[in-house]
């Protein structure tokens, strides 16, 4: 649901035809969601394995996006410029999102799965690669999110919700492989 959210609001035909304030709500409730899975994956995990920490740093990062889409609701006054800059990505929780998802390989690699050998039958491979590609994109959303001090503007609003759109899409089609009815995944191959 969380990765849902960002999508629709980064989405180019969203984001420029609906309120500052609506943006800034529907990435505050998605952050919500983001933070719940991340606990259910914190909760899930055998305690202190690499798994357990690749959860908790994400939990981590999941609640400084948290802290700035809260941020982002107290600052959407509803300016048309500002219909961009609702969601400023955050650096801290983006750098989160990417050593977690290494992590995530990590602990791939320990219960002894070919980790760069990606292969249709491995569900949570697969899926620890869609979140890698979501964390990366997050990760250039948040560089191109910058905004130079002084100004309100970021270096590339473009680029900073089309790579957060994509990044989130990544988390939601992530979700959708590790669901107990992947087998039924509408885009897998059969």
């Amino acid at each position: 649901m969380g990765g849902s959210g960002f999508a629709i609001a980064s989405a180019p035909f969203v984001s420029s035809a609906a309120s500052s304030v609506l943006l800034a709500w529907v990435y505050v409730i998605s952050a919500c969601f983001f933070t719940s899975a991340a606990f259910l994956q914190v909760v899930g995990s055998p305690w202190l394995t690499v798994a357990w920490w690749a959860a908790a740093i994400q939990q981590v990062g999941t609640i400084f996006f948290n802290v700035n889409t809260i941020r982002g609701l107290g600052e959407a006054q509803g300016r048309v410029q500002d219909v961009l800059l609702v969601w400023r990505p955050e650096a801290f929780g983006s750098i989160c999102f990417l050593v977690s998802s290494v992590l995530a390989f990590a602990a791939l690699d320990d219960s002894g799965r070919r980790v760069w050998t990606l292969q249709r039958s491995d569900v949570d491979l697969r899926a620890t690669w869609w979140n890698m590609a979501g964390s990366v994109l997050f990760g250039i959303s948040a560089v191109t999110g910058y905004v130079t001090p002084g100004t309100d503007v970021p270096l590339n609003a473009a680029w900073m919700n089309a790579t957060t759109m994509l990044g989130a899409l990544c988390f939601v089609r992530a979700a959708w492989i590790v669901l107990p009815s992947s087998e039924a995944d509408p885009c897998s191959n059969p």
